[in-house]
């Protein structure tokens, strides 16, 4: 039997390192102690629309000076949300294209559907616009004992690049290297609440120095990513 001449799966295969290659890593957030937070509020003018899913920008959420700004949730807070529904579901179709900027952090480990997410904030966003998320990869479960909320997924470089692959433009920030990681991952909280609160980002960027890129990257703890349409 003859073999094909092209075979599918090396063609998918092929279609998946191009779009994680074009995918950017800038290893900024390892070497210097930036607030993922501040850089949103800094690159959003006056004239923009912003949707804050969950809120996630917290206090930073009243430093965002725009023309207009929405939170939105699944849940019903009284006085929060602005928009109540599922980033997962069906997102009324005022909503299409009419962000500048829509901030999502820590949000999307906790959807049961990621990819039904990402589309909606794909769908949400005007062209040009920026989606700014963070989630987790090499990170401790942190969903409550009630299931009040749900801690469902984590995340690769390669799985972001193929969950943001209809953006124009992806950059992924890795957070925490090899070894800060290791030691979130044996300490949990003790690390965050007590180490990094007393000696700050400095003990990650020391420790981190031990490991290359590459490999600080394989073996971070989350990303910021920078999604433009």
């Amino acid at each position: 039997m003859t073999k094909p001449s092209i075979n599918p799966a090396s063609e998918t295969n092929q279609k998946l390192i191009e779009i994680i290659r074009r995918t950017k890593i800038d290893f900024r957030f390892l070497k210097e102690d930036i607030e993922f937070r501040q850089m949103i509020c800094d690159a959003i003018m006056p004239d923009h629309d912003v949707l804050d899913v969950g809120e996630s920008a917290r206090e930073f959420y009243s430093r965002i000076a725009a023309r207009s700004k929405m939170t939105l949730d699944i849940n019903d807070f009284g006085d929060y949300p602005d928009v109540l529904g599922d980033i997962c579901g069906d997102i009324d179709d005022s909503f299409d294209e009419r962000f500048d900027h829509i901030v999502c952090l820590a949000i999307l480990e906790h959807v049961y559907d990621p990819l039904a997410a990402v589309a909606n904030l794909h769908r949400m966003t005007k062209p040009g616009g920026i989606v700014s998320a963070y989630v987790p990869y090499l990170f401790p479960y942190h969903g409550p004992k009630d299931l009040s909320f749900q801690d469902y997924y984590r995340f690769s470089k390669d799985g972001l690049s193929y969950l943001f692959r209809d953006f124009s433009d992806v950059t992924l920030y890795p957070i925490r290297g090899r070894y800060s990681t290791g030691g979130l991952i044996m300490f949990g909280r003790g690390w965050k609440r007590k180490l990094e609160k007393r000696l700050g980002k400095k003990i990650n960027f020391f420790l981190d120095r031990f490991a290359d890129d590459d490999q600080n990257v394989r073996q971070c703890s989350g990303f910021n990513i920078w999604a433009v349409k």
